[in-house]
């Protein structure tokens, strides 16, 4: 079973980034962590990890 207390702190981070830009769509900001993560825009977000969703969200900010 997966570290329920991953949740809390990924979704801040989410809701701090989108608030940022809100006219993005909540999928867009998926795939574009994803392609901050990888480079790739294709891949599929059904197998991508959270702390590499997460980590892609944060290259987007700049921050480590």
């Amino acid at each position: 079973m997966r570290d329920i207390n991953r949740i809390e702190p990924m979704m801040a981070e989410f809701t701090e980034f989108w608030k940022a830009h809100p006219d993005w769509r909540f999928g867009q900001l998926v795939a574009n962590c994803i392609r901050a993560y990888d480079g790739r825009l294709n891949c599929d977000p059904f197998f991508i990890e959270d702390d590499k969703l997460l980590e892609g969200l944060r290259n987007m900010r700049g921050a480590k």
